[in-house]
């Protein structure tokens, strides 16, 4: 823990942490003297694990080479990941020229194979991700960093990627022979059975159907595709199994854990010391820090050690504090602490609560454990006899079948997935420090009875000690915990004794205020407020808007052919923010940039409404998102100019345009965009979608514009847009630009900003700045950017 820390501080060059930790060091070192070994130990930890973190996490320079195009050779350093429309690996150039450039995460977007160890020869483009721009939005950028990764290649071509030389040696063995599984099993079994065993087996995602692969997440059973320690569990036969087994999955962050510690308590069973997976499991992380400690920030190694404490420190302190024990119990034990133990990590990064996870990982892990082992003596055997394979992979096979029909079933209860809004880390810390004073309390209660036991001469079962060996470290023989109970404080300090009973509700507060963060209504935060946020979806519109009173409006949605917008981006902030229902829903034209997310976000929440521009309601374009909205009995609205949308009392939303029963296209559909007008009190908003000249000039002529406190500049910052007399007739303090960092449109247009420039207009863009949001009281009006300070 205290390593894990260290590596925080050194890492964000916080130097209060590890001082404040030193003085608490120093203060028991003072206090008790029978600590001063430990204390003066963890302090020289405490500085080796700073100044580690200090030296280990120093970016390299950037060499300034996004958007160019490069050829480079080198070898595949992982098992490639085959997607509907790209096929994406690392990649190790030879002689690279920069050390941002040494490892490169490459993404060639055509029909495509190549196994770990190829040497290849690629012509792409070098582009540096963008950091999130969203809160709540996954980090793509940090994800590469802390695998060492700064730069990305995309490789438009399959004949822009040659095959020089097959991977050789160990390597290549290794990804033939994982190819060649991968074949059988497709063979054997039908496409979803095949694609979730070898989801299971191999850790290999990309061929599980989306719909199925978001029960299993909803229902919390989605680490059975994370190849982790539990795998490593069912498969602990010898050290050569776990080597070959993690070496053809590529030794992910939970394998070499478990790895680890299997191999340190093996070797502890050789040295007569079986209970000490607590030091095992400790041990396990100081290595893999040593070794990586970027590893810590990454989803996979806090989610693989909160599990693994759970179960090694959690399951032992319960099970002893309960009055009964036998395996059903442990059966339902088990689950639970591992849940109780990465909850809020879960809560933190996926925004979800799954009430059903603990029934449905008490039957699926079973199932899972079989299918897995089912599948592992497949690949063990199928080289030799597919027959024998067969013997093997059809059980495997009908195992996966249950297993998806369960989650599937426990997905559509009542209730089984609550969406969550964003926690603090602080909160995070609140939990996790009940849980301690929650453990030390049924530590206390076990080591209680284990005492009144000894006092009455009977013998002690099995059960009962497990407590105790976490408090002595050596086993049943200790017989230290006769006296524990004295250990208690005397007098007036007794209240400070976390082991004493009202520390329990302590803890349960801790725990509880979690939850009220994480379940805390949006609609009631900064009440009073009228808040529009442009989200950053890259090159398209999508805004949020919540009410005064706390109603949520979605405007446009954003749209990419590369990704799926509405359940990347906008849903993550959504969830983020605790939005679990949209009030309104308005689509400004049915262009792809604009519509593709609202699709998404429509299949994820009710709907109470929706508007759409009158002339252009019944595009083809609209159908899907049509078709979802009637069948959640939305009340479809045809919008045109006139209509007021009166959202409460004092916030309206006029639409200035399009006027029914006009053709406004000229090749496009831009012109036939909703212009709507915000306001409310003294606060106005122009939001233009993507109305270019013909229809800007339609709004000047009608003297439609008055002066608005801010504008959403039309078309992305497009020159077609481009109106003379809008910007003067407007006269906004504040533009904002929806548009993608290094567009292929040349949006925006250095016309437009010069126009904005001329006026003093402040100018706002997704792509500089990210989110923005725009938060007013009816009087003043604060805007900030997600990506950026203030300017």
């Amino acid at each position: 823990m205290l390593l894990a820390l260290c590596i925080v501080a050194g890492a964000s060059r916080v130097w209060l942490l590890p001082v404040g930790i030193a003085g608490l060091l120093l203060y028991f070192q003072y206090a008790q003297p029978l600590w001063r070994r430990e204390a003066i130990f963890a302090l020289l930890l405490l500085a080796a694990g700073f100044i580690y973190a200090l030296l280990t996490f120093v970016p390299p320079d950037d060499p300034g080479m996004d958007g160019e195009t490069v050829t480079l050779s080198g070898a595949v350093s992982s098992y490639p990941q085959y997607f509907d429309n790209r096929v994406s690996f690392e990649f190790a150039p030879e002689n690279p020229v920069a050390p941002a450039l040494e490892l490169i995460q490459v993404n060639v977007y055509d029909e495509f194979t190549a196994g770990r160890g190829d040497v290849l020869e690629l012509t792409g483009k070098l582009i540096r991700p963008r950091a999130a721009g969203n809160p709540g939005q996954f980090d793509y950028r940090a994800y590469l960093e802390y695998q060492g990764i700064y730069y990305c290649l995309r490789v438009d071509a399959a004949e822009k990627a040659t095959v020089i030389a097959p991977g050789g040696g160990i390597g290549g063995m290794l990804s033939d022979y994982r190819s060649k599984y991968g074949a059988y099993v497709e063979k054997a079994l039908t496409p979803q059975e095949a694609a979730v065993l070898l989801g299971m087996v191999l850790g290999q995602r990309e061929a599980i159907d989306e719909e199925r692969y978001t029960d299993f997440q909803n229902t919390g059973v989605v680490h059975l595709f994370s190849v982790s320690g539990l795998h490593v569990g069912f498969l602990m036969l010898s050290l050569a199994v776990l080597v070959l087994y993690a070496s053809l999955v590529g030794w992910p962050v939970p394998v070499t854990r478990a790895g680890i510690m299997s191999a340190l308590l093996m070797a502890a069973y050789y040295w007569g010391r079986q209970k000490q997976s607590m030091n095992a499991l400790s041990l396990a992380g100081i290595i893999i820090l040593l070794l990586e400690p970027h590893a810590l920030f990454t989803v996979s190694f806090q989610l693989s050690f909160g599990a693994a404490y759970g179960l090694v420190w959690l399951f032992p302190l319960l099970r002893d504090a309960l009055p009964r024990s036998g395996r059903l119990i442990d059966a339902l034990l088990i689950p639970l602490c591992a849940q109780l133990a990465t909850l809020p990590l879960i809560i933190y990064y996926f925004h979800l609560f799954s009430p059903v996870s603990v029934p449905a990982n008490l039957l699926v892990t079973w199932l899972a454990a079989a299918a897995v082992m089912c599948g592992f003596l497949t690949a063990i055997v199928f080289p030799f006899s597919s027959l024998l394979g067969a013997f093997f992979i059809y059980p495997a096979g009908m195992l996966v079948e249950l297993i998806m029909r369960f989650i599937e079933l426990s997905a559509r209860l009542p209730g089984a997935y609550l969406m969550t809004a964003a926690v603090s880390p602080l909160l995070i810390a609140a939990y996790y420090l009940g849980l301690i004073i929650l453990g030390l309390r049924w530590q206390r209660i076990a080591q209680e009875r284990l005492a009144v036991m000894a006092q009455s001469g009977a013998e002690p079962t099995e059960e009962v000690t497990g407590a105790a060996e976490i408090e002595a470290g050596h086993g049943a023989e200790s017989q230290e915990t006769k006296a524990l109970p004295a250990l208690r404080p005397a007098g007036h300090k007794a209240w400070l004794d976390p082991m004493r009973p009202h520390w329990s509700w302590v803890a349960l507060l801790l725990i509880a205020l979690l939850f009220g963060q994480a379940f805390y209504p949006a609609g009631w935060r900064q009440r009073g407020e009228l808040e529009v946020v442009f989200i950053d979806v890259g090159q398209g519109d999508a805004i949020l808007i919540k009410s005064p009173t706390g109603k949520f409006i979605m405007v446009d949605g954003g749209g990419s052919r590369t990704y799926e917008v509405g359940e990347d981006v906008v849903l993550p902030y959504l969830y983020q923010r605790g939005v679990r229902q949209l009030d309104m829903m308005l689509s400004s034209h049915p262009d792809f940039d604009h519509t593709d997310g609202l699709t998404g976000v429509a299949e994820a929440l009710p709907v109470i409404m929706a508007g759409f521009g009158v002339n252009s309601m019944h595009d083809e374009d609209y159908a899907s998102l049509l078709g979802i909205l009637r069948e959640q009995e939305t009340e479809i609205l045809s919008l045109q100019k006139g209509d007021i949308l009166q959202v409460e009392p004092g916030f309206t939303i006029e639409v200035l345009h399009p006027q029914a029963g006009k053709v406004y296209r000229d090749g496009d559909d831009n012109n036939d965009s909703l212009v709507l007008a915000l306001r409310w009190r003294e606060f106005s908003l122009l939001l233009t979608g993507d109305a270019e000249q013909t229809a800007q000039q339609i709004l000047l002529r009608d003297n439609a514009l008055k002066q608005f406190a801010a504008v959403k500049v039309p078309h992305h910052g497009s020159r077609s847009a481009l109106t003379d007399g809008f910007y003067e007739t407007v006269r906004p303090q504040v533009a904002v630009i929806s548009v993608g960092a290094n567009n292929s449109y040349g949006h925006p247009h250095p016309d437009v900003m010069a126009a904005l420039t001329q006026q003093g207009i402040r100018v706002w863009r997704t792509d500089v700045h990210g989110a923005v949001t725009l938060l007013t009281d009816g009087q003043w009006l604060n805007v900030s950017g997600a990506a950026a300070t203030d300017d």
